[in-house]
């Protein structure tokens, strides 16, 4: 037996006790996640000054593995926590050490403001705007079938920072403040009578430099990662429950409908086989296994 399978049998027994220990079904989440991401659980192929545990994919898997058994959430999440997985690979230092432990907590409200009333599955031909202003970005535009931007405390925003650049360059990637004036949220209401979509207006609202993923400019690259992961979250909801304990989609990041999958379909054409390659080495992970089961 090789070292790895013999680390993998130590873990997994560790899991369960673990798990026997501190899991009740239906225990709150609000008191469970911290548990599960102090032990390291949450995101176990992160580096251990991020919570994680520094263990390759392979072995990362039986946690995923015995949460799973049991029906319990909180882990997988350094797959398929969108937001998360993003923030940790470009955001500053500053926003990932206010925001990372939150996300993986499920404390932070988010939603996507991708699309646009002329820029659907063509994502480059975005026309919102960000201004320069100091240290800020001052943001102008509109979003369209955004889910849940009535509740988010953040968004997920690309916009266009340099007009004279090629399409797919000159866009840059933002976690964008909500809350705050010169954002209107108004619902779209279908002819079922329900609003699972938003139209999101934004005149003037202004973002902190510090809150920029990434390059200047080089937004396209941020957003081809947060889409793999995006990937990876709609292939589990598509495909359904598949646990063996009995459990639901709990522990993906609450964004995952029906809806979501419908929006998420219009946009996913942007993730190419050459831009997958260009993205970091767990999203393309993430994508590429959700294509393969597919």
């Amino acid at each position: 037996m090789s070292d790895g399978a013999v680390n993998a049998d130590a873990l997994r027994h560790e899991v369960r006790s673990w798990l026997d220990e501190h899991w009740t079904p239906g225990r709150d989440r609000r008191d469970w996640l911290p548990l599960v991401v102090d032990a390291g659980y949450a995101v176990p192929t992160w580096p251990e000054s991020w919570c994680g545990r520094g263990l390759d994919a392979d072995t990362a898997a039986v946690i995923a593995e015995e949460f799973r058994r049991v029906g319990a959430p909180g882990s997988g999440q350094d797959v398929h926590n969108l937001w998360a997985n993003t923030l940790l690979t470009y955001g500053t230092e500053t926003l990932k050490r206010q925001l990372v432990r939150p996300l993986l907590l499920d404390q932070v409200p988010m939603c996507l403001l991708y699309s646009e009333p002329g820029a659907g599955s063509d994502l480059a031909g975005l026309q919102t705007r960000a201004e320069r202003d100091g240290d800020e970005f001052v943001i102008t535009g509109q979003k369209v079938w955004t889910s849940s931007a009535h509740t988010a405390q953040y968004g997920m925003l690309v916009a266009r920072t340099n007009w004279d650049a090629p399409k797919h360059r000159g866009i840059s990637f933002f976690f964008f403040p909500m809350r705050q004036p010169g954002v209107e949220v108004r619902p779209i209401k279908q002819i079922t009578g329900e609003s699972h979509f938003n139209e999101v207006f934004i005149d003037g609202a202004r973002v902190s430099a510090a809150n920029l993923l990434g390059q200047l400019d080089d937004g396209w690259r941020v957003l081809q990662t947060a889409l793999a992961y995006e990937r990876s979250v709609m292939g589990d909801v598509a495909r359904g429950p598949r646990r063996t304990g009995g459990g639901d989609h709990s522990d993906l990041p609450q964004t995952g409908s029906a809806t979501d999958v419908e929006r998420f379909t219009r946009v996913s054409v942007c993730v190419s086989r050459s831009a997958v390659n260009s993205v970091p080495p767990t999203a393309k992970a993430a994508v590429l296994t959700s294509r393969s089961v597919a």
